[in-house]
């Protein structure tokens, strides 16, 4: 059975929602965890994502889309029913597909010292042309 068979991002905010508040535990139940999943199919290139509060960056000849998360993350918050939503596309030879955490937008460093930020993560992205991940790393080193 794979993820999109059922509702993978729901199973996981109920199980994290009913760990018992400790308050000497690392995690409770009361936080809430930004994640994106994804199952890709390498023989046809078939993609499908669910994603909560995470966005992920599809580039396809030359153009960024970003898929944004669902509003609220998994585990924490009193929303009852929460639904996260599917995604799928198709990718073609040369597009790239990524995933990131909030630790790297919200980490500190560069020349200034501040945030790198989500919107720098996409203006990254758009300057560094027909990227190959050793590219990416160059231009985030060289932030």
């Amino acid at each position: 059975m794979t993820f999109h068979d059922y509702l993978f991002l729901e199973h996981l905010d109920i199980g994290l929602s009913s760990i018992p508040k400790d308050e000497g535990a690392r995690f409770s139940g009361d936080e809430g965890m930004d994640v994106s999943v994804a199952e890709i199919n390498i023989k046809t290139r078939q993609v499908r994502i669910s994603n909560a509060e995470r966005s992920v960056i599809i580039e396809k000849a030359n153009e960024l889309i970003e898929i944004k998360g669902d509003r609220y993350s998994i585990g924490g918050g009193t929303q009852e029913d929460k639904t996260f939503q599917m995604h799928g596309f198709h990718l073609e030879e040369g597009d790239a597909f990524n995933q990131f955490s909030d630790g790297l937008s919200d980490q500190f460093g560069g020349r200034k010292g501040k945030k790198l930020k989500k919107i720098k993560i996409l203006e990254l992205f758009q300057n560094v042309k027909h990227p190959d991940m050793g590219s990416q790393e160059r231009a985030f080193r060289e932030l």
